[in-house]
């Protein structure tokens, strides 16, 4: 029977935690004969690798007959240390050691003497950096204990809306194993063997046509598992638009959306999903009635209806690792979107009496025509087929309050996740009645009214460090707001991906400081980064609020 004693963590870093655990000495299984100096009383638990992404995963709880499920948003495990070993085997060398050491320590001095330094000094830079980190116990709660109680209780929805599920379970099955499966609930989507027979081109136009609305890139490779990705991408380019890192067929390939107003429908609903997984009702209604139904007759097929929150929300998470490893794709699929929207009248076009419009694909320009007596864009409002909404000061202050709350708990965010906490804030205000409720609604309602404006206010408050968004001034140590500038200017230099030494941050903070303290340097560093080994990195893992 084991059971944990003690818990420690890192102080500069959260990731770096150790857990002590007893051993039973009177067990069975406990080894009385074996070496003395391999007995050990205690067993240490270490993180065997650093936390992977879990976006996308849920731990579920379940009472009786109910399951509920709970987004997780860091996961480690742990292995068991074998430290003991390492030191037990060197007082095994101890002894014989002893004779080389002083060798060494008499040549070192000689060493010493020739260059000009003592044995007892140290380069500038290693002697900054050598720096040890302390540990920070902390209290274990058990599983039976009141606040582990507490913590299960939060994690059980009392109730809610019903969850549809649109997708049935061949659709499901062919999600998890692309074209293997031969149900009949999804006869449509070809078989695997039968697809690698065609050509690459005729190939993935048959998966897209008759597969599934919105597709990963991983998945995709197994239509193709023999060719090089570079031909594949681009295939994908031709005969697809990308949608949140996810690939989507072209409206054009349909030929019920080759003419009138549901092509073009199509390609606005995908326009809008390009930007953002959510499309607000207001979004749909402030078009003509004959494209707004439009819209809605094509919305089913790529999202799925929150009646609450008024809106339609994609079905698929965004593939953020083909995002993150396609940059010049995901850039030139942007410049399609942007150019699409400029020529692009959603206003105008699909009235009862209005004209028949061809559409267009986001890498085709688009000139629907205008006819007499279509409505203009009002005031405040641009061209494209979203609205752009001007926030008064009222609202842009409680934004701006919004994010300084956010940031008070989660000291660096990107732009996706500053948008998850607004909504979360929202709906726990909601669901909470909290006197903040206004201001949090306010600003989960800019991120679909009005993004750019939302983003403005966030560079009022904070920096982007290539893709993470830092406070200027520190919530907690604004005294320290100077150095703090100091190390954002470094990591912006460094560009992505950028490390920092401690020897160059206290280097460039002398040359703009007159004096840096220890305790200065570790706040401000705590707050912004997370070390590896020697270096650091901008912290870009954000926990829970909840």
């Amino acid at each position: 029977m084991r059971r944990v004693f003690q818990v420690r963590v890192k102080q500069t870093s959260s990731s770096e935690v150790e857990i002590d655990l007893t051993i039973d000495v009177g067990s069975e299984n406990y080894d009385n004969d074996a070496d003395p100096r391999l007995k050990i009383k205690k067993q240490t638990l270490v993180p065997s690798w650093k936390p992977p992404q879990t976006n996308g995963y849920t731990i579920g709880v379940l009472t009786r007959n109910k399951l509920h499920l709970n987004p997780i948003h860091a996961a480690v495990q742990f292995r068991p240390s074998m430290r003991h070993l390492s030191e037990t085997e060197s007082k095994k060398k101890t002894v014989v050691s002893k004779k080389v050491n002083d060798v060494v320590k008499i040549e070192e001095q000689q060493e010493a003497k020739a260059s000009g330094m003592s044995r007892k000094q140290k380069a500038p830079g290693e002697a900054k950096d050598s720096v040890e980190e302390s540990w920070i116990p902390l209290k274990y709660h058990s599983v039976n204990s009141g606040i582990s109680e507490g913590h299960l209780q939060k994690m059980i929805a009392r109730q809610g809306p019903e969850v549809s599920f649109s997708m049935s379970s061949g659709d499901y099955l062919n999600s998890l194993c692309p074209g293997s499966s031969g149900d009949s609930l999804s006869s449509k989507v070809p078989l695997r063997r039968s697809l690698l027979e065609k050509p690459l081109k005729e190939r993935f136009e048959t998966w897209l046509l008759e597969g599934p609305p919105l597709h990963r890139f991983d998945t995709l490779m197994h239509v193709a598992p023999d060719q090089p990705i570079e031909e594949v991408l681009a295939v994908l380019q031709e005969l697809a638009v990308l949608v949140q890192g996810l690939w989507v067929p072209r409206t054009t390939l349909y030929a019920e959306f080759k003419e009138g107003v549901n092509g073009l429908a199509r390609n606005i609903v995908l326009l809008l999903f390009s930007k953002d997984v959510i499309i607000k009702d207001d979004q749909i209604h402030n078009r003509l009635p004959a494209l707004a139904k439009a819209m809605n007759q094509v919305l089913p097929k790529f999202a799925t209806r929150r009646p609450t929150f008024r809106d339609w929300k994609l079905k698929e998470l965004p593939d953020s690792n083909f995002i993150k490893l396609y940059p010049a794709i995901v850039k030139k699929q942007q410049e399609n979107w942007e150019t699409l929207e400029k020529n692009i009248d959603a206003r105008a076009p699909g009235g009862k009496n209005g004209p028949v419009v061809k559409p267009s694909d986001s890498s085709t320009q688009a000139n629907p025509v205008e006819p007499k007596g279509s409505i203009k864009p009002a005031a405040g409002m641009s061209s494209g087929s979203t609205p752009r909404n001007v926030m008064s000061e009222e609202d842009r202050k409680a934004t701006r309050n919004a994010l300084l709350k956010i940031f008070k708990i989660n000291k660096t965010c990107s732009f996706e996740q500053i948008s998850q906490r607004l909504r979360e804030m929202a709906i726990d205000n909601r669901m909470r009645s909290k006197g903040s409720a206004k201001e949090s609604e306010t600003a989960a309602n800019s991120i679909v009214a009005s993004p750019h404006e939302l983003r403005e206010i966030i560079s009022e408050v904070a920096v982007n460090i290539h893709g993470i968004c830092v406070p200027k001034s520190s919530p907690d140590h604004p005294e320290y707001d100077d150095l703090r500038k100091v190390v954002i200017d470094l990591f912006l230099a460094k560009g992505p991906d950028g490390k920092l030494r401690k020897a160059h941050i206290i280097e460039a903070a002398n040359m703009k400081l007159k004096d840096v303290s220890e305790t200065a340097y570790k706040k401000v560093l705590q707050e912004l980064c997370v070390s590896q080994g020697s270096e650091w990195v901008v912290r870009n893992n954000i926990p829970a609020t909840r």
